[in-house]
């Protein structure tokens, strides 16, 4: 195809995209193998934002099995486009807040955390005094999702949805403020917990997934940052923006036209279909990656985009007995690792059975610190 033709291409899309006439899948048509590199590398941006617009996920490691001969330009692309998406089309990036401000009947305080999904603010409720987490998604069609997950579920180790908000066509999510920080952050300060302390908190966020999962949600983001340690000990999961329905693996068949989670915390079958369907396992594979980095300080595998797949699929985890001044005993450890087994099938069967050696082991191990024991009481 010669560039003219090439440009007239992009001037037809761009011109049905400005009338609201083209979608991600007329797009295919357009991006025929024999086309040259750059009308590719152009066809695969257009479809790249065109997706983000239209709220799918998005895994780069598609295009790399379509059109190979892009290679390493692939992850550059897709970064740059979806940076150069989030600061176009969500206003709550492009900059902070002035504060106070208001968002219908809150008032926004200060900005309390930001991350891949989303910005989180203090506010207050106007009506009833009352303090609340504010959550803006920066791809708006997540909110209902997390909002849909969320009115399902209901369990001390997940934060409660208090309402939908909007405001000049700004979505938001209402929820409960919770004093305390997430463990990613934590572990900056400590490095590392105390086995008992580690299984615990990882006991709990258990629980509330195996809740989850009796409803039929999969959580699907499961990482230390997603989870608050509150000031009363307890822990809080958030961020359901990735939850979906245990129906939709019935019919997976590999890689996904989608990009889930963070690909430290990602199970080898979402980048290989021969370790099982993703589904409720995915979600014990990522609680056994907060279950190592707690008792470790560090994630079982680490990398880029590029380089993490081929580890998680193909080389065993570190021990975590193995660690410097390690105290983790061989039945934790075996723990851990059951939930971090390469294929499905040598996982934990369900979220319950996990908690169930959680709570043996725990009411198996005394606390190596007396005071320990009557704190936890």
């Amino acid at each position: 195809m010669s560039s003219q033709k090439d440009s007239d291409v992009l001037l037809r899309i761009q011109q049905m995209r400005e009338q609201d006439e083209f979608s991600p899948e007329q797009l295919v048509q357009y991006m025929a193998p024999n086309a040259s590199s750059h009308f590719q590398l152009k066809l695969v941006a257009l479809d790249i934002e065109i997706r983000l617009q239209c709220g799918d996920r998005i895994n780069p490691d598609l295009y790399l099995l379509e059109y190979p001969c892009l290679g390493e330009q692939i992850y550059p692309l897709y970064r740059e486009v979806k940076k150069e998406f989030l600061e176009t089309y969500c206003p709550v990036r492009r900059g902070k807040l002035e504060f106070p401000c208001s968002l219908g009947q809150y008032v926004v305080h200060e900005e309390i955390g930001r991350g891949g999904m989303g910005v989180v603010y203090r506010g207050m409720n106007t009506k009833t005094g009352a303090e609340v987490a504010i959550k803006v998604n920066f791809i708006p069609e997540t909110v209902e999702v997390e909002a849909d997950a969320l009115r399902r579920l209901d369990h001390p180790s997940i934060c409660n949805l208090h309402e939908v908000g909007e405001e000049d066509k700004v979505r938001f999510l209402v929820m409960d403020l919770i004093d305390g920080i997430n463990l990613k952050s934590h572990l900056e300060g400590v490095q590392k917990f105390e086995p008992r302390a580690a299984t615990r908190i990882v006991l709990q966020a258990a629980q509330g997934l195996f809740s989850a999962h009796e409803k039929g949600i999969v959580h699907l983001d499961v990482k230390t940052s997603n989870l608050i340690l509150s000031s009363a000990g307890t822990i809080k999961l958030l961020d359901f923006g990735l939850a979906t329905s245990l129906d939709k693996f019935r019919d997976w068949g590999g890689v996904d036209a989608i990009t889930f989670g963070t690909p430290a915390y990602l199970p080898p079958e979402f980048f290989k279909s021969e370790f099982g369907k993703p589904g409720c396992a995915t979600d014990i594979y990522g609680l056994g990656v907060v279950l190592f980095e707690l008792l470790t300080g560090t994630v079982p595998f680490l990398g880029d985009y590029k380089s993490l797949p081929q580890q998680i699929c193909d080389h065993p985890p570190c021990r975590p007995s193995d660690f410097p001044d390690s105290r983790v005993d061989e039945f934790l450890e075996t723990i851990c690792l059951k939930a971090l087994a390469k294929h499905v099938c040598d996982r934990y069967s369900s979220m319950g059975d996990f908690v169930s050696d959680l709570e043996q082991w725990i009411a198996e191990t005394q606390p190596t610190n007396p005071a320990l024991a009557s704190s936890e009481d």
